[in-house]
Order: C-alpha cells, then structure tokens, then sequence
C-alpha cells in the first residue's frame, strides 16, 4: 500500500536530515541569553531534526476538547470506563511501525502498517454506535454490565471497523508526518498554527516544572512550546482552537507488540459473548 509507505519514507529523510544538521551546527542549536530563546527560524530544522532522531513518542490529547468535538462518543467513554479528565495517548513509533492508545490506564488500540488495527472489547463497545459496524444488537446494550474479560479481549482487524476509520488513525508514525504537513500549510484545518503563524521570537517560561520556550501563533489560542534545550530541542505541545496536544517520552516509548492469537476473536465472537453475557441481566 504506497500511502502505509509515506511515514517511512518521510521518517528516513527526516532523520537523515537530523544527522547532518546536529552535525554541522557542532550538536547545538543557535544560543541565546538565559532568558531569551533564540529565534524559531535559528531552530526550526533541528526541532524537526531531534525529534526524527529520537525515533518514537508519547501524544496526548485533552479530553475537555475531545468532548466538545464528540460528546457522544465522550459520553459512552464515561459510561464504561468513568469520568475522567485523563488525556487520550498515542504513544508510538515515527517510521509508522506500531502505536497504540491508552486512555486513564485502559489499552484501547495497536495499530501496524497498512492500517492493521486491534481494539479491545472495551474501545468497541464505546467508540461506536453499534449500527456504524454493522452490531444493531448493541443499540439498547447496557454497557456497563459487559463482563471485565471481554472489555480487554483483544477484536481483530475487521472491514466494518477499518473501513470506519480513515488512514493512519492512531498511527504515531502518520500523525508525525500529517504534523509536518500542517505545520507548512498543507492539508490545515481552520486556525491551526503553521509556520507562517507563528511569532519568531518567543519567551523563557517554567511550565510544570520544565523549563521551555513559548513561541505563540497570530491568532488566540495558539500556541507552540519547545523544551528549552539548545542540543536537542522537540515540542511539549501544540495548540490552536479545539485542539491541544502534549508530546513526552521522545526516544523512550516503546513500540507494541501484535497481540497473541490465543487473545485475539472475531468481531462476530465477539457480539455473540457480548449478548451471551448480558442476556440474563
């Protein structure tokens, strides 16, 4: 599938890049005084450079702004697994090899190339309707009464749920390259921030007890926040209206691993153990 390639593809040249850049600037980026970072055009290549070196990462997603884009699906989250304000993560690979999503300490998702995507019982049961996937017979479900073993058994790869889902969903790798597009431009939703938003001068702030580099965009709510790090500088997040993302463990998330088939049933098994154990309730 040539677009499963594009990540790779993007990821090595991005990489390469970091090489010869880290390189040729003597392993640091433009300095500045204590208090003023320097310019983002003097740091720009090796934010995009030291972050393709460090070869995976952690996203989050806050889950206030998650609700207000879907509160549907926000609401069916709480019914099954609680309220809570705990951020969606995307931890993963940036050559696009394996991620997964996490949520307030549940596993909801591994995705592989080629769009191959596991999800749990559980990410079944509160990402969809029911009908959208074809199990009408969940429409009046009570799912909180589903068993806990069947909320973490893990559904394989089926056409109705990868057909519900566009490219790359969840993908770390595709997310990544989708960034560098937006960042230049490219495919960008209203008011996101792209280069040609952004302020070149930012400020020196302390943020959760790091120090860091605040470059804000033109418009409110926008904003881009870089460890304050001349050697190797990479995003702590990313805002713009209805979205705010939070990148950590650059270089120390681990890729999944493809469940073992002895976890792994059929969307239709799964349906049938669903209303099996739920019948009598």
């Amino acid at each position: 599938m040539e677009n499963a390639m594009l990540p790779r593809k993007f990821f090595a040249l991005i990489a390469a890049a970091a090489i010869v850049g880290l390189t040729s600037c003597g392993g640091e980026a433009g300095r500045a005084d204590a208090d003023t970072p320097p310019a983002f055009s003097e740091i720009e290549n090796d934010i995009w450079g030291s972050m393709a070196a460090a070869g995976s990462v952690t996203i989050e997603r806050d889950m206030a702004l998650f609700a207000i884009s879907d509160p549907t699906a926000s609401l069916r989250f709480d019914d099954i697994y609680g309220e809570s304000d705990a951020p969606f993560e995307n931890r993963g690979m940036l050559d696009g090899s394996g991620s997964s999503l996490h949520r307030d300490g549940h596993e909801l998702a591994r995705v592989f190339p080629d769009d191959v995507m596991y999800l749990t019982g559980g990410a079944v049961l509160s990402m969809f309707e029911g009908g959208e996937i074809g199990l009408d017979s969940f429409a009046e479900l009570d799912r909180t009464s589903v068993p806990d073993d069947l909320m973490d058994v893990w559904v394989e790869p089926s056409p109705e749920i990868q057909d519900f889902y566009s490219e790359g969903a969840f993908n770390v790798g595709d997310e990544f390259y989708g960034l560098h597009r937006m960042w230049y431009g490219e495919d960008s939703p209203d008011h996101a921030i792209t280069r040609d938003h952004l302020t070149d001068q930012g400020t020196a702030e302390i943020r959760n007890d790091k120090e860091v580099w605040v470059y804000p965009g033109e418009y409110m709510d926008q904003e881009l926040v870089i460890e304050s790090n001349h050697e190797t500088p990479r995003l702590v997040s990313l805002s713009y209206p209805l979205l705010e993302m939070h990148f950590k463990d650059w270089g120390e998330t681990e890729a999944p691993e493809r469940p073992d088939e002895a976890d792994v049933i059929s969307l239709d098994e799964f349906e049938e153990r669903v209303l099996a154990a739920t019948s009598d309730l």
